[in-house]
């Protein structure tokens, strides 16, 4: 009776311990507020590491300190991480159908997983969206960037891919900084333009792997690495 009962106490905590890890969707319910408020979530709770975030239908959610979650669903809404914040998430999902989603701020967005930015409005602010070891974000269209810096991390990858009329803006001194061991890879020949002192910096690979055509790139490229252009 006794070895029952310590097995079904086990098994109990077992089951227990596993729907507490399991991740939940909170989603941000409130037109503008700060993601550190717990009321301000659907869950009543602050989403972490293991939670999905969803900020839709025009809503505002403001990252002022160091947070994370698993990933990162924009449905018409906004991001914006101010300094100090920090948000690191696993992945970014864009559902809206029209441009309405923007990730702006003066803070530091890092990814570590995939992010295809499409549709997006922008990335603004004088923040930095860091792509670290293991990150993949995918540009299959029009992009537009507003002053933000995009940190090419080692073992992080910025993909650019737009096969019909678009153009890679980067405004208002944005910028590309590829790092050593980072790839920004250009399969693409629609252009990587520029306004008001946008730059690119590579110290690791930036490659056009498009065969043919030819690829304009606007902004001023400082390159001490590997350019490689088929």
């Amino acid at each position: 009776m006794m070895f029952l009962r310590s097995t079904f106490t086990a098994i109990a905590v077992l089951f227990l311990t596993t729907f507490s890890l399991q991740a939940a969707t909170a989603n941000f319910q409130v037109s503008s507020g700060n993601f550190n408020v717990p009321a301000n979530w659907s869950t009543g709770q602050i989403p972490g590491s293991g939670d999905i975030a969803v900020v839709a239908g025009g809503n505002v959610c403001i990252v002022t300190e160091t947070r994370s979650s698993a990933s990162l669903t924009l449905t018409g809404g906004t991001l914006t991480v101010n300094s100090p914040g920090i948000l690191t998430t696993g992945g970014i999902t864009l559902n809206a159908n029209t441009f309405t989603n923007f990730i702006n701020g003066t803070g530091t967005l890092t990814l570590t997983g995939n992010f295809t930015a499409q549709p997006l409005g922008s990335i603004a602010g004088t923040g930095q969206l860091v792509l670290a070891n293991g990150a993949v974000m995918t540009v299959p269209s029009s992009i537009n960037i507003q002053q933000r810096g995009i940190v090419i991390q080692s073992g992080g990858t910025l993909n650019y891919t737009a096969s019909s009329t678009a153009s890679f803006l980067l405004a208002n001194g944005a910028s590309v900084t590829i790092q050593d061991g980072g790839t920004f890879d250009v399969n693409s020949v629609q252009p990587i333009t520029a306004s008001n002192g946008a730059t690119i910096v590579n110290a690791g690979t930036f490659t056009k792997s498009s065969a043919g055509g030819t690829l304009n790139v606007g902004p001023a490229v400082t390159n001490t690495k590997l350019l490689h252009i088929q």
